[in-house]
């Protein structure tokens, strides 16, 4: 997870697909230089906009307990579920990242899902 805080929040949703997209284009040039491997390198990206909930929280392990600084609440359960649901390195986007963005980068639209956890279905986009 990576949040983005500045008090713009279209400058938040294009600094978070810029990186999404450098992300991408390493994991292209790892994949490239080792082509001879069992599985590609994939990694698939979810991005939601919105405000959450941060604060710390206390993690109950066997080894003990560790506090974490966490964001939590449904934008960031819908970049999860977005992350999820994307395949082959995509970097999927809301109807609200898109919004912010779309003046910027070309999007595809990929239609509506049901997604785990989420009561209403979402719209969904893909960063060309």
């Amino acid at each position: 997870m990576v949040l983005f805080m500045n008090d713009d929040e279209r400058t938040n949703a294009l600094n978070a697909v810029k990186a999404a997209l450098s992300i991408k284009e390493s994991c292209v040039k790892i994949k490239d230089a080792f082509s001879i491997l069992y599985r590609p390198l994939d990694i698939n990206i979810g991005i939601n906009s919105g405000s959450v909930l941060m604060g710390a929280a206390k993690f109950e392990g066997i080894t003990g307990s560790r506090w974490t600084y966490t964001a939590r609440g449904s934008v960031v359960n819908v970049a999860a579920r977005l992350g999820a649901l994307a395949t082959k390195g995509s970097i999927f986007l809301s109807r609200d990242t898109a919004d912010l963005i779309a003046d910027r980068l070309p999007l595809i639209p990929r239609g509506k899902f049901k997604l785990k956890n989420i009561s209403e279905e979402v719209e969904v986009f893909e960063v060309k």
